[in-house]
């Protein structure tokens, strides 16, 4: 062919029914597009464990065109979709700056990944603190025990 790229959203690639242990997403300046593409998934309970390799946010731009709000907001909508958001200790940014910054205790979570957990108002921190570091870092949102869509959902059909 015509060694083009073709992208294809996350939702497309697994068969009605089928549950997702663990989905990694390595997309080196798509980001946030594909974790807006897996939204469908996220909001109906399919990916149980969600790894996000975020770039700092000019590589979004530059790739996907793609601003630090819109990157804000796909991520508020995973943690509204009632998603814990996590921060992994083993990631550049945690180890170079979050630690220095922030006093968060590490927990032990599914196979004894250390990580912080993080909230919706250090969406920001994070963004700036991978772009003065010009470092990437991984993000872990996961479905806690007990996870029921919500049942408003966001007003927007995922």
């Amino acid at each position: 062919g015509g060694g083009g790229i073709q992208a294809v959203p996350v939702g497309r690639l697994l068969p009605m029914g089928e549950r997702i242990a663990m989905l990694k997403m390595d997309v080196v300046g798509s980001d946030v597009r594909a974790l807006r593409s897996s939204l469908p998934l996220i909001g109906n309970g399919t990916v149980n464990n969600l790894v996000l390799q975020l770039y700092p946010h000019q590589r979004w731009n530059k790739v996907s065109r793609v601003g630090i709000g819109e990157g804000i907001g796909v991520m508020r909508d995973v943690i509204h979709l009632g998603y814990e958001a996590r921060l992994m200790v083993n990631s550049p940014l945690y180890r170079l700056h979050w630690r220095k910054l922030h006093s968060q205790e590490v927990q032990v979570g599914e196979a004894k990944v250390p990580y912080v957990l993080l909230y919706v108002s250090d969406l920001t921190d994070i963004i700036r603190l991978t772009d003065n570091c010009r470092c990437d870092t991984y993000l872990w949102f996961v479905k806690p025990p007990g996870w029921s869509p919500p049942v408003t959902g966001l007003g927007k059909q995922y």
